[in-house]
């Protein structure tokens, strides 16, 4: 069982997520309860899985049994490590998200050389070429969303660095957020009431737990055309 672990750990250090998970597996068909071993399998599906394949799921299971089978005198710092791990994973993919999302210049292009044969159907035309990409920013918002609710606020509450983790969520929310909505724009396509409604409401979500959360939340995100009052948003979260 040891060997297997430590296998499996010494795969994970190489970054080779596929090997990792096959050691942590082969570990938890002789010991179910080896936290270890689920800790290990949860950090491997980054390293082999593409963007576009990520399962909430994967990670979150294997967090909940960490935390589930860990003996009692080392469950409090396995419940942070997993936290972290999940909140980190957050913040990293909706980093990305607004990397990807902020760069139009291809879409841009592609808008100006169907405009200059049809420039009535160029916005139509460009919706659909980036069709793909904004559903895919959709995809990983809502992968990002399950993971952070997996974490209870009350832990975040009670620890510096995960609060710090999750300021800096909300942080990233918003750009990856503004962006997505400057993506509707460059194709004639303004962001509807609902869906504005629907950012703030993840961004005061990704905010409950932050103690100064009411002085982030005055500011004005750029995605907010329409001056929706943000604090009712955390105010509700709060209730």
């Amino acid at each position: 069982m040891n060997e297997l672990v430590e296998k499996a750990r010494e795969a994970l250090h190489r970054q080779d997520g596929r090997q990792a998970l096959e050691w942590a597996d082969k570990a938890l068909e002789q010991d179910e309860s080896c936290f270890e071993a689920w800790l290990i399998a949860m950090q491997s599906f980054q390293l082999f899985l593409p963007i576009d394949s990520y399962d909430p799921l994967n990670e979150v299971s294997c967090a909940r049994y960490a935390i589930r089978f860990a003996p009692a005198e080392k469950k409090a710092q396995v419940r942070k490590q997993a936290y972290a791990f999940l909140l980190n994973k957050v913040r990293e993919v909706l980093e990305r998200d607004a990397q990807v999302l902020s760069d139009g210049r291809e879409l841009v292009s592609f808008y100006q050389r169907v405009s200059y044969f049809d420039a009535s159907g160029a916005p139509d035309k460009a919706r659909e070429h980036d069709a793909p990409l904004m559903r895919a920013a959709e995809r990983s918002f809502a992968y990002c969303s399950a993971l952070f609710e997996a974490v209870p606020p009350s832990a975040i509450a009670r620890s510096r660095v995960l609060r710090e983790l999750a300021e800096q969520i909300a942080q990233q929310w918003q750009r990856a957020y503004s962006f997505y909505a400057m993506r509707m724009g460059l194709v004639r396509c303004e962001m509807t009431r609902e869906g504005i409604q629907a950012g703030l409401r993840q961004y005061a979500r990704y905010l409950r737990p932050v103690r100064h959360a009411e002085e982030i939340m005055r500011k004005t995100v750029p995605f907010n055309t329409v001056g929706e009052d943000q604090l009712a948003y955390l105010r509700q979260e709060k209730q």
